[in-house]
């Protein structure tokens, strides 16, 4: 039995969960009931104000990067120093978003005092775990069927038919570990995003973990392609890489 985690992958790919593992999730509901003091509150408001406006900017971005990326895996001609010039500057977007979110965090917090603090990290597990609960409802389908499918459909040689049904196998294996990693890291990272005192180079720690695993789905990516795409003709990859895409980045 598979776990609807799959639907995460466009996550672990690019980035753009708001607060990324660096700020708490409903942020403004918690400090709504934990704050006292209204010029704090107003600060604190006007802080975030800001910060939504570049994470706008960051998920238009993203979405930009999605449609770049679904079209470099239509073609079976793609070259890896495509799919890499392509990783490079998403990476650098990304970087760039996790430093502001970073400093939006630190610049917040100079207007919190830790017992308010303390109150809206209660109040964001409690959201956290609602979340949790919802994605986590368990499915017997394989988010991977109707690939393997495709591959049956369009490819008649038994033996392409075969390494590409392999392949697919790996790509997904290889992404239900890398979301497991995720899930963990996330656990493991939990404490040092609740303390308080929480410097920027401890968040900086937890984003060189977390997007060496997003480096590692991209690279699995990169490698199904240049895989299976040379058991195809042109027409038989788009229509695998089109259901490939609605799996990966739906």
């Amino acid at each position: 039995m598979l776990v609807a985690i799959f639907s995460l992958i466009a996550a672990l790919l690019f980035g753009g969960n708001e607060m990324d593992y660096y700020m708490v999730s409903s942020l403004e509901k918690g400090m709504n009931k934990c704050i006292v003091d209204k010029n704090e509150k107003q600060e604190i408001k006007q802080v975030l104000k800001t910060s939504k406006s570049e994470t706008k900017s960051f998920y238009k971005a993203q979405k930009q990067n999605t449609k770049e990326l679904k079209k470099l895996l239509l073609s079976n001609k793609t070259t890896t120093k495509e799919f890499y010039t392509f990783e490079e500057k998403k990476i650098d977007e990304l970087s760039a978003y996790q430093n502001k979110v970073f400093e939006t965090r630190i610049t917040c917090l100079k207007y919190i005092t830790e017992q308010e603090w303390n109150c809206i990290i209660e109040t964001a597990e409690k959201h956290t775990l609602k979340d949790i609960q919802k994605k986590s409802k368990s499915t017997k389908e394989d988010p991977f069927k109707k690939v393997k499918l495709v591959i049956e459909k369009e490819v008649a040689s038994e033996i392409n038919q075969k390494h590409l049904l392999k392949s697919v196998d790996k790509l997904e294996n290889s992404y239900q570990e890398l979301l497991e990693a995720l899930q963990k890291r996330n656990e493991i990272d939990q404490a040092v995003i609740s303390q308080y005192d929480s410097t920027i180079d401890d968040f900086k720690v937890i984003a060189t973990e977390i997007n060496s695993l997003r480096s590692d789905a991209f690279d699995q990516l990169v490698q199904f392609h240049h895989d299976a795409s040379p058991l195809t003709s042109a027409e038989q990859w788009q229509s695998i890489a089109k259901q490939l895409n609605k799996v990966i980045m739906n």
